[in-house]
C-alpha cells in the first residue's frame, strides 16, 4: 500500500484510526470540511483497503411485493424463490399477520436464504416496535431495510421517508429482536446537521452493533415535473469518505448507484465505499422504481465497473456471505 503525503489535520486523523480510536467531534468535523477532498478520498480509501482489501461487494436479491400487485400465488415468483439468496420483501406493509404469513411461506421455501424488509417507518405503522420485530423475526425476517434508497414505490418511499418519533428506538429493538438493520442518512450541499446525525450513529452502533451497512442518499428537489439532485460530485465523494472514516464501527459503506449514477458510483470505490448494492435482476424492479433515479444495470456491467476499478467484485448475500468467486 502506497504511504500518502497528507496535511498535517488529517495525519491526525489517520493516526487517530491505525490507533483503532473513533474520530471525535473537532476531526470528524475536519473530515467533513476539509477543502482537500483528493485526499480525505485517499485516506478514506486506506481505511477501506485495511478492512475489506480490493473487495467490491454486490447482490442480486429477488425483491417480492407486500401489496398484493400481483396475483396471489404467482408461480414465476414461486419459481424464483425456489433459487433465490436473498429475497427483499418491499412495497406498502400490510398487516402484521400478512407480513408474517408471508415471511414463513419464504422461509418453508428456502429455510437458508436472508430475508429483508420493511424500514423503522413501516414497523411503526404495524403496532408495538418490540413486539411486531419480535414476531417478524420469529416467522423469519432476518433484516430491516433502509430508510431511502431501498423503496421502490412512491407510497412506499413517502411512508419510508416519514418522521418517526424516535427511528433509531426502533432500530434498537430489531437489533435487540436478533436483527441486523441498514444505517441511512439524506444529505445535501451544506454539511449542517451532518456531523451530529454521524457521530448519533456512530455511538449508537457501539452500543447495539446491530448496523451492517451504512448508506448516504442525496436529497432530492422537486423542479417542475422531474427531480434534481442537491448535492454535487464532490459532496457526493466526500460523504462516502467521512462515513468510511466517521463509521468505523460499520462493517460496510454502500454505494446508492442508482442515486448517483454509475460513473460517481464507480469513482466512490476509490473514496471508501466497498459495497455497491444491488444488481436489479428480478421482474419488479422496473415496476416498483421511480424513474427518475432508477438505472438498468446488468451484472456483467457490475463486474466490468469494479474490474476497471482495480477491485474484485464479489458476490454476496445480505450477511456478506460470498455467493460466486471473485474476479481477478
Amino acid at each position: 500500500m502506497l504511504t500518502l503525503a497528507l496535511p498535517a489535520e488529517l495525519e491526525t486523523v489517520r493516526a487517530r484510526l491505525e490507533q483503532g480510536r473513533p474520530l471525535d467531534p473537532d476531526l470528524a468535523r475536519t473530515v467533513l470540511s476539509h477543502p482537500d477532498v483528493l485526499a480525505v478520498g485517499a485516506l478514506a480509501e486506506q481505511v477501506a483497503l485495511r478492512k475489506w482489501g480490493r473487495a467490491a461487494h454486490y447482490s442480486s436479491p429477488l425483491r417480492l411485493p407486500l401489496s398484493p400487485t400481483c396475483s396471489e400465488g404467482c408461480p414465476v415468483c414461486a419459481a424464483l424463490a425456489e433459487d433465490a439468496a436473498e429475497v427483499h420483501l418491499i412495497g406498502d406493509p400490510l398487516s402484521l399477520e400478512d407480513c408474517e404469513q408471508r415471511l414463513r411461506a419464504l422461509r418453508e421455501r428456502r429455510a437458508d436464504a436472508w430475508i429483508a424488509g420493511l424500514a423503522p417507518a413501516h414497523v411503526a405503522r404495524l403496532g408495538d416496535p418490540p413486539e411486531v420485530l419480535k414476531r417478524l423475526q420469529a416467522a423469519g425476517l432476518d433484516a430491516l431495510l433502509g430508510s431511502d434508497e431501498e423503496m421502490f414505490t412512491d407510497a412506499g418511499r413517502k411512508v419510508a421517508r416519514s418522521d418517526v418519533p424516535d427511528a433509531l428506538s426502533i432500530h434498537e429493538a430489531a437489533h435487540r429482536a436478533g436483527l441486523v438493520s441498514t444505517a441511512t442518512i439524506r444529505y445535501g450541499p451544506s454539511i449542517e446537521g451532518l456531523l451530529d446525525q454521524l457521530l448519533e450513529l456512530r455511538a449508537f452502533q457501539a452500543r447495539s452493533a446491530g448496523f451492517s451497512v451504512f448508506a448516504a442518499v442525496p436529497e432530492e428537489i422537486e423542479t417542475g415535473s422531474h427531480l434534481a439532485r442537491s448535492a454535487g460530485g464532490y459532496e457526493d465523494i466526500r460523504m462516502v469518505a467521512a462515513a468510511r472514516l466517521i463509521l468505523d464501527n460499520i462493517p460496510h459503506v454502500r454505494v446508492p448507484w442508482t442515486a448517483l449514477g454509475l460513473k460517481m458510483g464507480q469513482v466512490a470505490l476509490s473514496f471508501g465505499a466497498d459495497d455497491l448494492g444491488w444488481v436489479p435482476l428480478d421482474p419488479h424492479v422496473k415496476q416498483f422504481s421511480h424513474p427518475a433515479t432508477f438505472l438498468s444495470l446488468s451484472e456483467e456491467e457490475i463486474l466490468r465497473l469494479a474490474a476497471a476499478n482495480n477491485r474484485q467484485a464479489r458476490r454476496v448475500d445480505g450477511a456478506w456471505r460470498p455467493l460466486s468467486k471473485e474476479t481477478p
